[in-house]
């Protein structure tokens, strides 16, 4: 987390406002999006397309079955996002899936929650990666 105090609000300032940004490191492993994209299909032009609106479907299935407290949608979905985070090179997202198995496996609605709305930041980010990896190749 970065720290963020308000312009003009200093440490010596009384009731300055100090907000917390999340900061995501980029560790997309670019070597395995190149591998699949040329392997995926042949290399055809639309198979990173393909897995992008795989991806963003997938993505919200899993907040869609999270807010309709479906565990096995939650779970079956995580795992394909998991394996799409596996082939395009999103380490982190790859990691927060596991992390959603796991909270469901344990029964922790809490962090379930949390996990939830990281994968679904983590997967807009892996998105627009996906994105201009796909404008910069056609």
């Amino acid at each position: 987390m970065d720290r963020y105090t308000k312009p003009g609000a200093g440490p010596a300032a009384i009731g300055g406002v100090t907000r917390l940004e999340p900061r995501y490191d980029n560790d997309t492993d670019f070597a395995a999006m190149a591998k699949f994209h040329a392997l995926a299909d042949g290399g055809r032009p639309g198979a990173m397309t393909a897995a992008q609106d795989d991806l963003d479907h997938r993505l919200g299935l899993i907040v869609r079955a999270h807010a309709d407290c479906d565990i096995d949608g939650i779970v079956l979905s995580a795992r394909r996002i998991r394996h799409l985070a596996l082939q395009l090179g999103f380490v982190e997202l790859r990691r927060a899936t596991d992390n959603a198995i796991a909270c469901c496996r344990d029964g922790d609605a809490t962090a379930l929650a949390a996990v939830i709305a990281r994968i679904d930041r983590l997967g807009t980010m892996a998105l627009a990666q996906v994105d201009l990896v796909t404008q910069s190749v056609t």
